[in-house]
């Protein structure tokens, strides 16, 4: 890192979140387009930001995003997609292959300048929230090899958490979560996105024992190592469950078992119906999501409150 500054000013009506997760293929893009979905039903604006794209442009997740959108929405939705690489594997091997490695500053000079560009501008009454969805892991690395929870740190947006549902992610999660807590990232939630079709008998009760984790108090250690520095992370976070939409069917998979281009459109029609369907449910008032967008105004606004009250009682102390 260059050390050149990339600080955003906070705005009231204006959260900037961060959408990290534990591993990939658990519901990130999913997660952040119920989200935006949700947001954007509620009357306010939404910024998605992705920061790093391997994959373009056959995998876009800002596209998946704009399909979230109620038709009605449009106009209150902008997405940003930075650094793209054809090849879809991890972003610093898809650097190398590609001979192009795009430097951490240039990528935050990016996301600083997408980010105020449109949040400088008169948002709606409602407010505006901004996503800023990473690649992968939280660990995962940027095009030149930084951990992408190294690189993004300078923003310190608070961050919801993506979750693992498999065997074996109470683990993946929670040491997800220390990695980020430890490097003073606020991570007011933990959100799991569940498999509808798990019956409560067969669930591995992940969520649950994360949960239980965090209302006991993660260890010291990792306190001790963070020092305090994430002093406006609420004393418990919060550990959220959605449902997983039905699964698409993949383009790829449908072209290789020799169906007609109009069958597999026929079909990503479909999949859009079954997404538009699962959208509504879980951002309908009282649903998930919609739960989860206020709870994220809520939370950024009890942020401000302390850092305005973390000022003034420092001036009361040292002066």
């Amino acid at each position: 890192m260059s050390g050149v500054s990339h600080a955003l000013p906070l705005r009231r009506l204006a959260p900037i979140f961060n959408v990290f997760a534990c591993n990939t293929d658990v519901g990130k893009t999913t997660l952040s387009g119920a989200v935006a979905s949700a947001a954007l039903a509620s009357g306010r604006a939404v910024h998605y930001v992705k920061p790093v794209q391997t994959g373009f442009p056959r995998w876009s997740d800002a596209r998946f995003i704009e399909r979230c959108v109620p038709p009605h929405a449009v106009s209150r939705l902008v997405t940003y997609t930075g650094a793209t690489y054809t090849d879809a594997v991890s972003p610093h091997l898809a650097a190398a292959r590609e001979n192009r490695i795009v430097p951490d500053d240039e990528v935050l000079g990016f996301v600083g300048t997408a980010l105020s560009r449109r949040l400088d501008a008169s948002p709606p009454p409602a407010g505006t929230l901004a996503l800023v969805e990473t690649a992968g892991g939280v660990a995962s690395p940027f095009p030149s090899g930084s951990l992408q929870c190294d690189a993004l740190r300078p923003f310190r947006f608070p961050t919801l958490l993506v979750g693992d549902t498999k065997l074996g992610g109470i683990s993946s999660t929670i040491a997800a979560f220390e990695s980020l807590y430890v490097r003073g990232y606020d991570v007011p939630f933990v959100v799991l996105m569940e498999d509808p079709a798990v019956s409560a008998m067969a669930a591995l009760g992940n969520a649950e024992a994360i949960e239980d984790y965090l209302r006991r108090g993660w260890p010291k250690s990792a306190a001790t190592l963070a020092q305090q520095s994430s002093a406006f992370m609420p004393a418990r976070p919060r550990v959220l469950s959605l449902p997983r939409p039905p699964p698409p069917a993949e383009p790829a998979l449908l072209e290789a078992a020799g169906l007609s281009a109009e069958r597999v459109a026929e079909l990503e029609c479909r999949d859009d119906a079954q997404l538009r369907h699962w959208l509504a449910q879980v951002g309908a008032s009282g649903g998930p999501a919609a739960e989860l967008v206020e709870a994220m105004f809520a939370s950024h606004e009890a942020r401000l409150d302390a850092l305005e009250r973390a000022e003034s009682a420092t001036r009361e102390s040292v002066w």
